[in-house]
């Protein structure tokens, strides 16, 4: 059954209709006689490029589908929502052109791929072996997207050409990101539950190696030259520095107590990493020194004085590399039972606080940043922080608030707030509207 897209537009349905009934009254005004006209029929068009554009993963109600919102970079306004899986956690673009999108819903082993550019086509949805729980994707191919299964311990390769899994690897225990290099010949998978990195050799879909990094990784990124990859180890508080010819552990950052994520500014060379635990740091490295070199440690402390402090959970740069953006979530605040999110702006060249800014607070119906996301369940990013490709905007996923947060970073002044697509949870009261779906991941476009 094809699924449409919903229209987040200002237009009444009234004006497509008049549309159609214009053209109806000009056609029949150019006379009563038919002329056949040719129309060339040609191949399948290629994927359009989606520019100035951020996609929204939200997920819904249990058993109900998620979503993904598509939103206008320099409008700051919402597009259309396509309709994903359920459960939708992680989503990536296939390369070149960075024109479709796949989306790994982990609560009903699926994987929805559609072109953003293409309203007219309802997305493809793939079904991946039970128990799967897919919760990452990556891909540097422009025919293969691949896919961590959390629940199996393997790594799905999809085909581009035929949306279809054609093969599955087995690698360590709980798979949960994955990172691909540049020429595609190799895939890293990182694997939560055994504390090791699989390296895959693309082309026989084999793995070549399993290297031991800290306990619990959960994220993976190149550096700006991709000779080293960085795993990042919640548990021990470090990141493996792996350098990816010899595909050995060269060196070991110390990182805090409980990083949750990190973000490589390519821009100045830099490796941004962020601490949840009580020192609420964010770390700056020198990405093009070798080992990564410790430029400064920040206290990222947006109200130093609540009796409940704010959680960092993500960071994002801008693409000229001037700020960062550092996103937190305050539990209790003001209230039990309420929570707050915050983001700090750092000056990228004097690597000092900025400015603050802290949004409304909003009663807490998402898992916090301290409880684990498991392959069956939790929230990987209750507040995530994305940057747009021109640098003019900051969004804020806020999985409580059931909204975006859009920050203009000429003076990081609030630009708008864009709620998701209403859900299937009930209604806070009986002559309420149903609560919006709960945002989890940005994927900011090309």
């Amino acid at each position: 059954m094809k699924i449409p897209r919903v229209w987040w537009s200002g237009l009444s349905g009234g004006a497509g209709l008049l549309a159609v009934l214009v053209l109806a009254v000009f056609a029949v005004g150019c006379g009563d006689i038919f002329r056949p006209v040719a129309v060339p029929i040609t191949g399948p068009p290629g994927d359009p490029q989606p520019t100035s554009f951020a996609f929204v993963a939200s997920q819904n109600a249990a058993a109900n589908a998620g979503s993904v919102l598509q939103v206008n970079v320099p409008g700051d306004s919402a597009v259309f929502s396509t309709p994903a899986g359920v459960g939708p956690v992680h989503a990536a673009f296939l390369p070149p052109g960075e024109s479709r999108i796949y989306v790994a819903n982990r609560d009903d082993d699926t994987v929805t791929t559609y072109l953003p550019s293409l309203t007219s086509l309802a997305p493809t949805t793939l079904t991946l072996p039970s128990g799967s729980h897919p919760v990452f994707l990556a891909s540097s191919e422009t025919s293969k997207m691949y896919v961590a299964n959390a629940g199996t311990n393997t790594v799905g390769v999809i085909s581009g050409v035929q949306s279809a899994l054609t093969t599955q690897v087995t690698v360590g225990t709980t798979p949960v990101a994955l990172a691909e290099t540049k020429d595609g010949k190799k895939l890293y998978v990182v694997n939560q539950g055994d504390g090791t990195a699989s390296v895959i050799d693309t082309t026989t879909a084999t793995v070549l190696r399993t290297i031991t990094v800290g306990t619990s990784p959960l994220w993976a990124l190149f550096s700006p030259d991709g000779l080293e990859l960085y795993v990042l180890n919640r548990g021990t508080g470090t990141v493996s520095v792996i350098d990816t010819t010899s595909d050995a552990v060269v060196t070991t950052l110390t990182v805090g107590t409980s990083p949750v994520h990190m973000f490589v500014d390519k821009q100045f060379n830099r490796l941004y990493v962020v601490d949840s635990a009580s020192s609420n740091n964010l770390w700056i490295f020198d990405a093009s020194a070798d080992p990564p070199k410790l430029q400064t440690s920040l206290t990222v402390q947006p109200d130093p004085q609540a009796a409940v402090l704010p959680l960092p959970t993500s960071v994002t740069v801008l693409a000229n590399g001037l700020k960062a953006y550092v996103a937190s979530l305050q539990p209790n605040t003001p209230v039990a039972g309420q929570v707050r999110v915050w983001v700090t702006v750092i000056n990228a060249t004097s690597n000092a606080v900025q400015s603050t800014h802290a949004f409304p607070a909003v009663p807490a119906v998402c898992n916090l940043n301290n409880v684990p996301f498991t392959q069956t369940g939790g929230v990987r990013f209750p507040v995530f922080a994305a940057s747009s490709s021109d640098s003019n905007r900051v969004y804020i996923s806020s999985c409580d608030a059931g909204a975006i947060h859009i920050l203009k970073t000429s003076n990081d002044s609030p630009a708008t707030d864009i709620a998701m697509p209403v859900s299937a949870f009930p209604p806070p009261t009986p002559t309420s509207p149903p609560p919006p779906q709960q945002p989890v991941f940005v994927l900011p476009g090309p």
